[in-house]
């Protein structure tokens, strides 16, 4: 049985001069499946430093809270996780533009004073309640398929895993870059 191909008058044109022109056409067709293709093979890395500082810049965050977030790994990131370590450059690539001067924040109020908060506990749940938050936003307006959704969740978990393997007794009992990014239960 044979089917019928239906091409523009240009690609026609192209076959019948060229005598390449099925080799042109079979490479601009591969082309743009590989394009296609990278378009939602999204990479985690890429993909949480941008949400965090597209969420910082959105939010008008608090710069002087972003610096104080940075100033030691130890306190909000595990060393080499592979969630916490592009968490951190999102908020400082948030802090090396800074853009944001006289805006007020629109990060809700819970979280910055979760942030400031003295209780340990309080302030991860507060830091895992902001990566979710930007994460999720994040996440909305690529408008990915499910495929590749699926795909970067199932990256994000095995990257938490990871995470919660480097994170030392002393950090506390949850990362709340990993649990934040990965919509775990509140700890």
């Amino acid at each position: 049985m044979m089917h019928k191909i239906f091409l523009s008058k240009n690609i026609q044109l192209l076959l019948k001069i060229h005598p390449l022109g099925l080799v042109l056409l079979s490479l601009l067709l591969t082309s743009t499946a590989s394009l296609s293709q990278a378009q939602e093979n999204i990479h985690m890395d890429a993909f949480l430093q941008e949400a965090i500082y597209q969420g910082l810049i959105r939010d008008a965050f608090p710069v002087a809270l972003a610096e104080k977030i940075t100033e030691s790994e130890q306190r909000f990131f595990v060393v080499k996780c592979p969630i916490c370590m592009p968490v951190e450059r999102g908020f400082k690539q948030y802090i090396r533009a800074g853009k944001i001067t006289g805006k007020r924040s629109k990060t809700p109020k819970i979280i910055l004073m979760g942030l400031k908060s003295e209780d340990r506990n309080i302030k991860l749940n507060a830091f895992a309640a902001l990566t979710k938050q930007y994460t999720k936003r994040h996440l909305k307006k690529l408008k990915l398929k499910k495929t590749a959704k699926e795909a970067l969740q199932e990256a994000l978990l095995d990257a938490r895993k990871q995470g919660m393997e480097r994170k030392s007794d002393s950090f506390g009992t949850f990362c709340p870059s990993c649990d934040g990014v990965c919509d775990m239960p509140k700890k």
